[in-house]
């Protein structure tokens, strides 16, 4: 009943929103704020192909985490893991490779000294303290990061010399999902701070295997903390929070108890000069993660008697510390940067038993030390035209059993940007590294297999027409990848493939502005691969797109997005997505929404699976929504 008034509303929603659009002095000074000068316009867009949500999108989209801005990145399809972890592309033993996708928040990365990508923690935690944020496709810029991304989300918090306030706010929902948050800021002559605080009790969706409860609920709370003045910034998280562990691993899906309990805790300083020529950093970032699966049945095969265990317990702590150091010389028409970052990571299991007997580790393999020098030129022939090169070389130093490796890449780009029209491209080359879980599981099980870095090159190339009240682009890329790693099923173990994967692209979008709070975006993309003659599905092709409104009639915000992905032939199906949003603002300091997921229950479902390696007998768990179809309702106030 309450998801069919819903419906209806929204349903109302579209149609006003083509019957009022409204034009305004706000809406003018809004029109007007957003241009900017030319040169400094064509500069940015030497950082990679740029796709931004502002404030007032994410307020009228209502977003409350990353894996709903995963839906609008083409080529990408988000997922969950087994473990009912925010993993994009999720395939069973299919390595999950932090250089696909890496998350920043401000200008420190998201990271996980084992995962490679915290994205698995950060992917479905709440979002109430951010500003904006911009997606950067196609391998951006080197100065983004010590290790290299095909795609980059940078989060930005917001700023306290903007909010100059204190808010407070909640939601309820579908499945037992409760929220409530706040945040305080304020600024000073030559000081301002900005402190924020969240608890989420995120309940899902329950499935079932016979009589046994399968469980994605996640609970956690979330500090974060920023202090700044007009050269340095001070920053601190700490998060803590449980959940359930889904699937899990047991072989015919039959768990008991599955549960994570874990920690984090991030506190980092950052300094720029007046001019920005020179920036410097030190970060610090520890989590320790307790794990405990009891099951019905087996999990697997104790490493130390060989017989089958039914009890699974770990504890792992991982450090994080990083230095940062970047020196910009310009004049009017070149710049050259030059910069240098060590990052020492190290993953500590602490304590590893099956059925209460220890398992130890032996291959000395607990950390790594990777140091970084990279540079970017660019030379602006005119305010037009940029051509562009950068290159970055890492050396990767690890202890124990583990191969020492040293990474290259290279960028060069040119950019043409006049009013109307830009035209962008890149050519680029580089090596990734394998996660630290990869080599790790490869060294405690004696693969025969030594893992060394993925190598990609590709070319890639956007042009964009704006006109008075529309943006049209178009975007193609072709690469090719070597070296992948994958999982071989006989050695149980990963290794590099010998295939090369050649991959085109292409993604176009078209924006609509009926004024500066009325829009309407459509893309398209579709992807064909090659991905070798040892493959069992050689060739391969994806498609996806997405249709969003969003509207602002008086005091009513609304958001209504439509998002096809074609899933994996396993275990990703198809599906639509449908979400809404619906806010109304009474006052500048009251505000209450009601936000849809998946509405149509059509979205993208996942068939998980365990097999029984003894009897070879698979249990299954099938389609498996990666939004569940659900209903938040929330209000905000302002002090």
């Amino acid at each position: 009943m309450f998801q069919s008034i819903f419906r209806i509303a929204t349903l109302l929603s579209l149609l006003l929103s083509f019957v009022y659009p409204q034009e305004s002095i706000e809406s003018l000074l809004s029109d007007y704020a957003q241009k900017a000068d030319l040169s400094q316009q064509t500069k940015r867009e030497g950082d990679g192909f740029l796709l931004v949500f502002t404030r007032q999108d994410l307020d009228r989209m209502q977003i409350k985490s990353l894996k709903e801005i995963i839906e609008f990145i083409p080529f990408l399809r988000y997922n969950e893991s087994a473990s009912g972890l925010s993993v994009p592309d999720y395939q069973k033993n299919k390595p999950s490779q932090a250089s696909r996708l890496r998350v920043y928040l401000n200008n420190r990365e998201l990271f996980s000294p084992y995962r490679g990508s915290a994205l698995q923690l950060f992917g479905q935690l709440d979002m109430a303290y951010i500003d904006h944020i911009e997606i950067y496709n196609g391998s951006p810029s080197y100065i983004f990061g010590v290790e290299g991304a095909q795609t980059t989300i940078r989060a930005y918090t917001k700023d306290p010399k903007r909010e100059e306030t204190t808010l407070v706010g909640g939601m309820v929902g579908s499945y037992g999902v409760s929220e409530t948050y706040g945040y305080t800021a304020e600024s000073f002559e030559d000081f301002s701070y900005f402190a924020y605080l969240n608890h989420r009790d995120l309940g899902r969706k329950k499935y079932y295997n016979g009589n046994y409860e399968l469980s994605r609920d996640k609970e956690s709370s979330n500090f974060y903390a920023l202090f700044q003045n007009d050269l340095h910034v001070v920053e601190v998280q700490a998060i803590k929070g449980n959940m359930d562990n889904f699937v899990g691993s047991s072989w015919g899906i039959e768990p008991l108890e599955n549960r994570t309990n874990y920690s984090y805790f991030y506190s980092g300083w950052s300094y720029a000069s007046q001019d920005k020529s020179v920036k410097a950093s030190l970060d610090f970032m520890q989590s320790s993660t307790k794990q405990k699966q009891v099951v019905d049945d087996f999990i697997g095969l104790s490493p130390v008697t060989f017989l089958p265990y039914s009890d699974s317990r770990l504890r792992v702590t991982e450090r994080m510390s990083d230095m940062h150091l970047e020196k910009t010389f310009k004049d009017a028409d070149n710049s050259l940067l030059l910069g240098a970052r060590g990052r020492y990571k190290n993953f500590i299991i602490n304590s590893y038993t099956v059925d209460f007997v220890d398992v130890p580790t032996t291959s000395g393999y607990d950390g790594e030390f990777v140091s970084s020098a990279y540079s970017e030129a660019t030379h602006m022939i005119n305010p037009n035209n940029m051509l562009m090169f950068s290159a970055k070389t890492d050396h990767f130093s690890r202890n124990g059993k583990a191969q020492d490796e040293q990474l290259y890449g290279v960028r060069l780009g040119y950019v043409y940007n006049v009013p109307s029209w830009t035209w962008k491209s890149f050519i680029f080359t580089s090596d990734f590294a394998p996660e630290s879980y990869l080599m790790f599981a490869n060294l405690e099980r004696s693969s025969p297999h030594t893992l060394v870095s993925e190598h990609i090159e590709a070319v890639t190339s956007e042009i964009t027409y704006k006109g008075d009240n529309f943006t049209d682009s178009l975007l193609f890329a072709l690469s090719s990848r070597g070296k992948k790693i994958v999982y071989d099923t006989t050695t149980q173990s990963y290794k590099n493939s010998i295939d090369d994967i050649d991959l085109f692209a292409v993604s176009g979008k078209h924006s609509y502005n009926l004024d500066a709070s009325n829009r309407v975006d459509f893309n398209a993309w579709a992807t064909s691969g090659d991905t070798g003659k040892n493959s069992p599905n050689r060739y391969q092709s994806n498609y996806g797109g997405y249709v969003l409104m969003l509207n602002t009639i008086g005091k009513w915000d609304f958001s209504n997005g439509i998002f096809y992905k074609e899933g994996f032939e396993t275990p990703q199906k198809s599906g639509f997505n449908f979400n809404s949003a619906i806010t109304y603002r009474h006052s500048r300091n009251f505000s209450i929404f009601l936000k849809g997921f998946n509405l149509f229950g059509d979205a993208i479902k996942t068939d998980y699976y365990n097999v029984n390696p003894l009897t070879s007998a698979r249990t299954s768990i099938n389609d498996v929504d990666s939004f569940d179809r659900s209903v938040w309702l929330g209000l905000e106030y302002q002090f």
